[in-house]
């Protein structure tokens, strides 16, 4: 009964910048993975295991899912920082960012970025500089870039994903919009603050 009452109320508190990364690290990995793979299945009609038979669907696959993390990844990295103003007025830019190149050097490299990922890194960080000259963002708003990733870097010929540009990018805002309750049910706000200021 403990354990149903425990399920039904949610995980615990995430308090630590290890529970944060992997936290935002299993969110990112589940949106890329229901906006990739689904919109390829219900696109080609085939499954995953034989659209990757082809070697250039696969190349174009792995692409895709990498770039797609790290979009999505750094929107909800922009999000958290937004979240964390609740609770504390300094500036975490450098924590958060050091967060975000950690979650990246954890994934394989993926053969099309071979010098890495330290261009988006550096992006990022602009980003949050420039989030906290204004007032917190829409989360909707936040979760255009990855939104418009997804679509450019989808392994679907470009004339064939077009006319499903505006239900690719719905979707990913939709799925990341959805996620902004349990960040705010779940973040320690407080916690994370001094630990991404530590």
């Amino acid at each position: 009964m403990i354990a149903g009452l425990k399920r039904l109320l949610g995980a615990s508190r995430i308090a630590t910048r290890t529970e944060l990364e992997t936290f935002i690290d299993r969110h990112a990995a589940m949106i890329t993975n229901r906006s990739v793979i689904g919109y390829c299945q219900v696109k080609t009609r085939m499954p995953l295991h034989e659209l990757t038979r082809e070697a250039r669907f696969a190349e174009a696959f792995g692409k895709a899912r990498s770039e797609s993390y790290a979009a999505i990844a750094a929107d909800l990295v922009v999000m958290t920082e937004g979240l964390l103003r609740t609770a504390t007025e300094a500036d975490l830019t450098d924590g958060l960012a050091a967060l975000y190149r950690d979650l990246l050097a954890r994934q394989p490299l993926p053969p099309h970025r071979p010098a890495g990922w330290s261009d988006e890194a550096e992006d990022l960080r602009a980003r949050l500089a420039f989030a906290r000259q204004g007032p917190r963002q829409r989360v909707a708003d936040i979760a255009e870039r990855s939104a418009a990733r997804v679509y450019a870097t989808m392994p679907i010929h470009e004339s064939l994903r077009a006319p499903d540009e505006p239900s690719i990018k719905a979707n990913v805002q939709f799925l990341i919009v959805g996620l902004y309750r349990e960040f705010e049910r779940r973040l320690d706000c407080a916690a994370l603050a001094r630990a991404l200021a530590a």
